[in-house]
């Protein structure tokens, strides 16, 4: 009940403040790279000792990246920006994953699950199939789902499949209710257009990446 009245009190400061629809700053992987360690400051560092370590990047290693992103999917709104950064955050345990891991509360991977926004194989297949070759991915494909999440694993894919994400997948109408900065808008990105569920989590990622990155 506890965490019913947290979530509810998070909407409605949501709903009564939403931000203008408004052109992102002119950020630069410096600037970027600032404000995704002041949204999520454990990003500042990598804990090479823990499990999977191999996988997690910085703060300074995911903003060339993003900005890219931003660039190439036409993502220059400041609240769907922050609505890619919050999605990454979440998903990936702060940059910590690469690929999903963690199924139904294991340790056990999906196979082709992952990116730093942890799609699907079945959207990780449709994404590798706008940046590589039919003979690249069907070959891959040939070996399994993971083989072709490993196309898409670097820095500058993995990091970019987010933002294709929203543009590829996501209706024009869910598009212009996210860039509205509405709680409503932002729901309907979560639950309507990438398929999750809100929880606290999400709507805290969401209100500081919104913060840092409108300046």
């Amino acid at each position: 009940m506890h965490a019913l009245t947290l979530l509810s009190a998070f909407l409605a400061v949501g709903n009564a403040m939403p931000l203008a629809n408004i052109a992102a700053r002119d950020l630069t992987a410096a600037s970027l790279a600032a404000d995704l360690l002041t949204i999520a400051p454990t990003t500042a560092t990598c804990d090479t000792s823990v499990k999977y370590s191999n996988e997690c990047r910085t703060n300074v290693e995911a903003a060339g990246p993003i900005l890219q992103s931003f660039k190439k999917y036409g993502i220059d709104n400041v609240n769907e920006q922050a609505a890619v950064v919050s999605l990454m955050l979440y998903e990936s345990g702060q940059f910590k994953y690469n690929w999903g891991h963690f199924l139904n509360g294991a340790d056990q991977h999906e196979p082709g699950k992952g990116t730093r926004n942890m799609q699907s194989a079945t959207f990780n297949e449709e994404y590798a199939r706008t940046i590589f070759s039919a003979d690249e991915v069907d070959k891959a494909k040939a070996s399994g789902a993971d083989a072709v999440l490993q196309l898409v694993s670097p820095n500058e894919y993995s990091f970019a499949s987010a933002a294709w994400f929203l543009k590829n997948k996501c209706t024009a109408a869910q598009r212009t209710a996210l860039q509205s900065g509405s709680q409503d808008g932002y729901q309907g990105y979560v639950t309507d257009c990438i398929g999750g569920t809100m929880d606290e989590d999400r709507i805290d990622w969401w209100t500081k990446s919104k913060a840092a990155l409108a300046g």
